[in-house]
């Protein structure tokens, strides 16, 4: 079951063969497919306040469970901040995206983008808190896809982690 909006999603058979898809199903089941290159792009240009989201060992275990994130990588990421620690202020912002309003409160909730591994990262080293960009439905929505093949969770989680070079 397709999530999508309607006619300005981005057809898949015009995306480039080299452009990251970001894949979110919901609890439901329903698949939202995303040009999260492209997103990347669109929301270092657009001049968004960049806010400070929090750091949750359970959520950082869960990605790591949930195969969304390479320790490989992490523990990669980690040493190259270790080797220079001022570069953890130019890490770049993760990335959440508004999906509804069924937080446990009835307030908005929001799945992370971009970023997980830099999330993991953070909390590997017990940081609180992590730079990032809250996009509203209405700022992530253009960037979905169309005519892609929908994934099962658990076909999800089983797919190999796919490193994007430069994050």
């Amino acid at each position: 079951m397709h999530l999508g909006w309607g006619e300005n999603m981005i057809p898949v058979k015009t995306m480039g063969p080299f452009e990251n898809v970001f894949t979110h199903v919901d609890r439901e089941g329903g698949n939202i497919h995303i040009a999260v290159d492209r997103v990347i792009k669109w929301a270092e240009n657009a001049g968004l306040e960049k806010v400070y989201a929090p750091i949750e060992t359970e959520m950082a275990i869960k990605y790591i469970d949930e195969n969304s994130v390479s320790l490989n990588w992490v523990n990669s990421m980690l040493a190259s901040v270790l080797k220079d620690p001022e570069s953890i202020t130019r890490i770049p912002p993760i990335i959440y995206a508004q999906h509804g309003n069924d937080g446990p409160n009835g307030e908005p909730s929001h799945f992370l983008l971009d970023g997980h591994h830099r999330y993991v990262m953070f909390a590997k080293v017990h940081l609180h808190c992590i730079g990032a960009y809250l996009l509203s439905q209405e700022q992530w929505r253009p960037f979905e896809i169309s005519g892609m093949d929908d994934i099962s969770r658990s076909d999800l989680v089983a797919a190999p982690v796919i490193k994007i070079v430069g994050r």
